[in-house]
């Protein structure tokens, strides 16, 4: 609850009856009592919308059968009734029309990933938002997580030293077997809905917001190879070579195809004085590496964990912390970004990171394309990080 007393107000596009992420978002938002769902326009089908609406217990004047509608509605509330925020939780095609609308009506924008599906929309998001001075904020949940954030200050803090390597990895096996024909009825496998990438776009760009997000490191030159499970369909698989500004190396492999692996999503980096390796599936544990000495094991809620990750962290040890917990992470720090009018301390992924994420899409699927596979980057990609950022420069 904010010092005044009164909730954040959201208004939620898609996640209607059924949709999982939509339950995870709501979840999430309301976790920490910081925010209330009061608003939505749950689904394009008008009977999955009015359903979704009363089974949260909505008003019926807030449940809207179209989202440009409730744009225009919420906006001309009074100041103390109309919504803080918005939360979009649609397919990709939708991000930026319903993200454009909810900013040029004043209100801040939780988005789900990637931000757009072309360069040209992030341009245009990124122009509006410096504009009207609303905050956007980009659902990359893993940046959520306590020892993510713990891994990041370590680099900060130069504890690693000077980075030479990272490796990614997010795998599962999805669009395999029985599950690969619901896949494709999905809206992920049609590029109208998805955009030019489909594996890359959806978990690989998480991969590369992760690297981003602990390492600062910008890259300067890519190798991508993507590969589709059936000819003419969208990327299911890739393996990306990267060359990062300094001399770091780097390696990222998504796939969909990996039968028995579900959300296999673990990174490693490697540094001249030290290592970090953490893995989504045991998300409470940050391995700490140096030459010669015994492996650290860095758990939630011991030790002397940076402030970023203590602050990231409700339960006391031994009560595991997860998905939920991370995702409402970024809703909190979100909040209080709003209520305080300022953005600088808040740790969630905002348009830059979204405009690095999709030009990252765009260049590797270039660069599977041509015959050489290597694509230099054409922009700056790196995250601004505090000035005592140890040894990493």
């Amino acid at each position: 609850m904010g010092a005044d007393g009164r909730k954040l107000k959201m208004g939620m596009v898609g996640g209607g009856a059924g949709a999982f992420i939509g339950h995870v978002h709501r979840r999430a938002a309301e976790l920490d009592g910081e925010i209330e769902l009061v608003a939505g326009a749950f689904s394009s089908q008008p009977e999955k919308a009015q359903k979704s609406a009363q089974e949260l217990g909505l008003d019926p004047e807030r449940s809207y059968l179209d989202w440009s509608q409730m744009m225009i509605s919420e906006g001309t509330r009074p100041v103390d009734d109309r919504l803080d925020l918005v939360a979009i939780v649609t397919p990709n095609h939708l991000h930026f029309p319903v993200a454009k609308a909810a900013i040029e009506a004043g209100f801040h924008v939780m988005c789900e990933k990637p931000m757009v599906r072309t360069i040209e929309e992030a341009e245009t998001l990124c122009s509006l938002l410096e504009e009207r001075q609303v905050f956007f904020g980009l659902c990359h949940t893993y940046t959520g997580y306590p020892m993510i954030r713990q891994a990041r200050a370590l680099v900060q803090n130069g504890r690693l030293g000077r980075i030479n390597r990272v490796v990614v990895n997010y795998t599962h096996g999805n669009m395999v077997g029985v599950a690969a024909n619901e896949m494709r009825r999905r809206w992920r496998a049609d590029p109208e809905k998805s955009g030019i990438s489909n594996a890359m776009g959806d978990i690989g760009t998480h991969c590369h917001n992760l690297i981003s997000f602990i390492t600062n490191l910008s890259q300067s030159e890519i190798c991508a190879d993507l590969h589709a499970a059936q000819p003419g369909e969208l990327d299911n698989e890739g393996t990306v070579l990267v060359n990062f500004e300094g001399g770091a190396k780097g390696l990222i492999h998504v796939s969909q195809l990996c039968v028995g692996d579900v959300n296999n999503l673990w990174i490693k980096v490697h540094g001249d004085e030290g290592s970090i390796e953490w893995k989504q599936t045991e998300p409470e544990t940050l391995w700490f590496r140096q030459a010669g000495k015994p492996a650290s094991m860095i758990n939630r809620g011991f030790g002397d964990l940076s402030e970023e990750a203590s602050r990231a962290s409700r339960l006391p040890p031994g009560h595991p912390e997860g998905f939920i917990e991370a995702f409402a992470t970024l809703y909190a720090d979100f909040a209080k970004a709003i209520r305080s009018d300022d953005r600088s301390m808040c740790l969630v992924p905002d348009q830059k990171d979204g405009m690095r994420g999709i030009r990252f899409v765009h260049d590797c699927v270039a660069a599977s394309q041509s015959p050489t596979k290597w694509h230099a980057i054409a922009i700056e990609q790196a995250v601004t990080l505090p000035k005592e950022n140890g040894k990493q420069t």
